[in-house]
Formats: C-alpha cells, structure tokens, sequence
C-alpha cells in the first residue's frame, strides 16, 4: 500500500513524527514517502501532485496542514483515504475523530483498510474556490487568525486564542451579513457567521456539538451584535458542549449557505477569501482512514 506522509515543515515535533512514521510503516510493510513542507500553500501543491499515485495520505501537523492537504485532493481526480497525526497549534479537527499520535495505531488503521465517508466544504468566491473539513466562519474569526499569527510561539494554543478573540473584541465593529440557506434566511448587524462541518474551533470551543462529519449538512450559526460581555457569559458553555442561548445567536442546518456583507472567511483556522460566499456541502467527498 502506498502512503504518502505530508508534514508541516515548520513544526519540529511534526518532521519528528512524520519521520518516525516512516520508518515504522516501512518496517510494516507499508510503501512510504515523505514531503515536509517548505512554506504556505506547498502542503496543497504537494497534496495534488500525489494524491493520484497513492493509496492513503497522513497530514502530519494542524487543522492548517489537513486544510492544504484536503485542497490538493479534491483538485485531484482521486482522493486517497486521509489520515492525521495531529502535530499542530489548536489540533480542532481531530476533536471530533479518534484520531491521535499513536502511530502504530494509524499504521494499524491504513493496513485494515477500513474508511469513513467525511463530508467536505466547498467556499465559492466570486473568481476562485476553495475548501474547508472542520469550519469557515466569516467575520470576526478572520480578524482572531490573523492577529494570533504574530504572537510568540512559546504561547500555548489556548492561550493564543483566548488572548486573540479578547484583544480583538476591544477593537472589531460588528458589520451588517445577510445569510440565506436551505429554508431560512437571516439578516443583521453581526460579529461573524460560523458554517460548522465539525464541532470544535478557536482550540477546543466546542461551537457545534450538534454537527456530524458525514449528515450532508452544515451547522450554521448566526452571532448576531454581541459584545465582549456576550461572548464572556457564553464561554462555560462553549466549553462544556452546550448550544448557546441567547436571543443574538441563531442556529441552522443547511446544505449551502450564501454570506453577503462585508469582511473575510477563515476556514480551519486558514485566511480564506472576502465576502460575498457560497459554502457548499460535499457529502462523503473524502474517506477518512478508520
């Protein structure tokens, strides 16, 4: 069986692990090739230019690396089955699968054989499209990535959010988003728009527990004008995986969805492209090694 290893390149801890896959799948038997990646988008590149000559790939590092790593595969004309080591700063993705570091564990997995159909998110913008696995949101979460970007790596992940999200409530104006969806359609001054294939961002904010990888649908929740405050009263529940009450946030279960208004998507946790968008539910696009 051929499997291709793509590792985020900038993360120590990642290469380690990518390289002692290596070498115990081969020891198993498995046909293994290593690419580390060299800057911003060459996880995507990589993806592409293998998926069709290998049987399973292994994204080794965060939600950013299965992002690159699902967009190169559905540029292809075949997917291989997906399997993570998460190496990565907030590791959502993998919070709503068992997939952890144990690698003679997911060696085990690639060997059965055995898959699970994973729906995948598709972003249209008004002259490219891109895709999503864990959650796009549009607004507010943007601002968040980009700010944590330049805080000092010694910071864990958790703390580079929280610190992220507060710092960006002093500053961010709520902007006026029309969403139109399957049967519903919601209008008003909004702090952002989440589209929900899996339930955890911003590490480990538990934002949609009620979404399934493989229902062919969207969790979709409007926020509308809310507040530092807001945001501080909704946290224990974030946390514990409970669905937020409160008369500015609204859910919904879609299959598409279209954004208006003004601001940028981020999607897993990834700068993504400026509104207006259209996200689209591609059920079972990819099998995920089980």
């Amino acid at each position: 069986m051929k499997v291709s290893v793509i590792v985020n390149g900038s993360k120590r801890k990642a290469i380690a692990a990518g390289r002692s896959f290596s070498e115990l799948g081969k020891a198993e038997g498995l046909d293994v090739k290593l690419l580390v990646t060299n800057f911003r988008g060459h996880g995507a590149e990589l993806a592409q230019a293998v998926s069709e000559s290998c049987d399973a790939m292994i994204a080794v590092g965060g939600d950013g690396t299965i992002n690159e790593c699902v967009n190169g595969m559905m540029k292809s004309a075949h997917q291989p089955a997906l399997g993570l080591l998460p190496y990565g700063t907030a590791n959502d993705f993998c919070r709503s699968t068992d997939f952890d570091r144990d690698i003679h564990k997911l060696i085990k997995k690639i060997k059965s054989g055995q898959t699970r159909p994973c729906d995948v998110g598709r972003l249209k913008y008004a002259d490219f499209n891109e895709y999503f696995v864990n959650i796009a949101d549009a607004g507010f979460g943007a601002r968040v990535v980009r700010r944590i970007e330049d805080y000092p790596t010694w910071l864990t992940s958790g703390a580079k959010f929280n610190l992220g999200i507060l710092r960006t409530f002093l500053t961010y104006q709520n902007k006026e988003m029309k969403v139109v969806g399957d049967g519903f359609e919601w209008s008003d001054k909004s702090v952002m728009v989440v589209v929900a294939n899996a339930k955890y961002f911003a590490s480990g904010l538990h934002v949609a527990p009620q979404a399934e990888l493989n229902s062919g649908k969207f969790v979709v929740l409007c926020i509308g004008d809310v507040g530092m405050k807001d945001y501080i009263a909704q946290f224990p529940k974030l946390k514990r995986g409970e669905i937020l009450t409160h008369p500015q946030m609204h859910y919904f279960e879609t299959s598409w969805v279209e954004i208006s208004g003004q601001g940028f998507v981020e999607k897993d946790g990834e700068l993504g492209g400026e509104v207006p968008v259209r996200a689209e539910n591609l059920p079972s696009a990819i099998q995920l090694i089980d």
